[in-house]
């Protein structure tokens, strides 16, 4: 299940946040952050990156990424339209 939502644009930058279970702080973005800095282009970026206590699952859209926190492996289905 999805704990939390982040939004961030191409510049690196947060802007938006949900968050339905707990409070996941921004500080979780870091890992997703190292993962992009090793990656030459944006779509590039591991879709599924394991941190210590947390999976991130991204997806790169319209120069946005779309970075769901999730704290146990689940099935995960996500559907962006074009």
């Amino acid at each position: 299940m999805i704990h939390s939502l982040f939004i961030i644009n191409g510049s690196g930058d947060v802007f938006m946040e949900k968050h339905w279970k707990t409070v996941v702080g921004k500080s979780i973005c870091d890992y997703f952050f190292e993962a992009q800095s090793k990656c030459a282009n944006s779509e590039d970026v591991p879709p599924v990156i394991a941190t210590p206590h947390h999976y991130l699952i991204n997806i790169f859209r319209n120069n946005l990424y779309f970075v769901a926190v999730l704290t146990n492996e689940s099935k995960f289905e996500f559907q962006i339209f074009a």
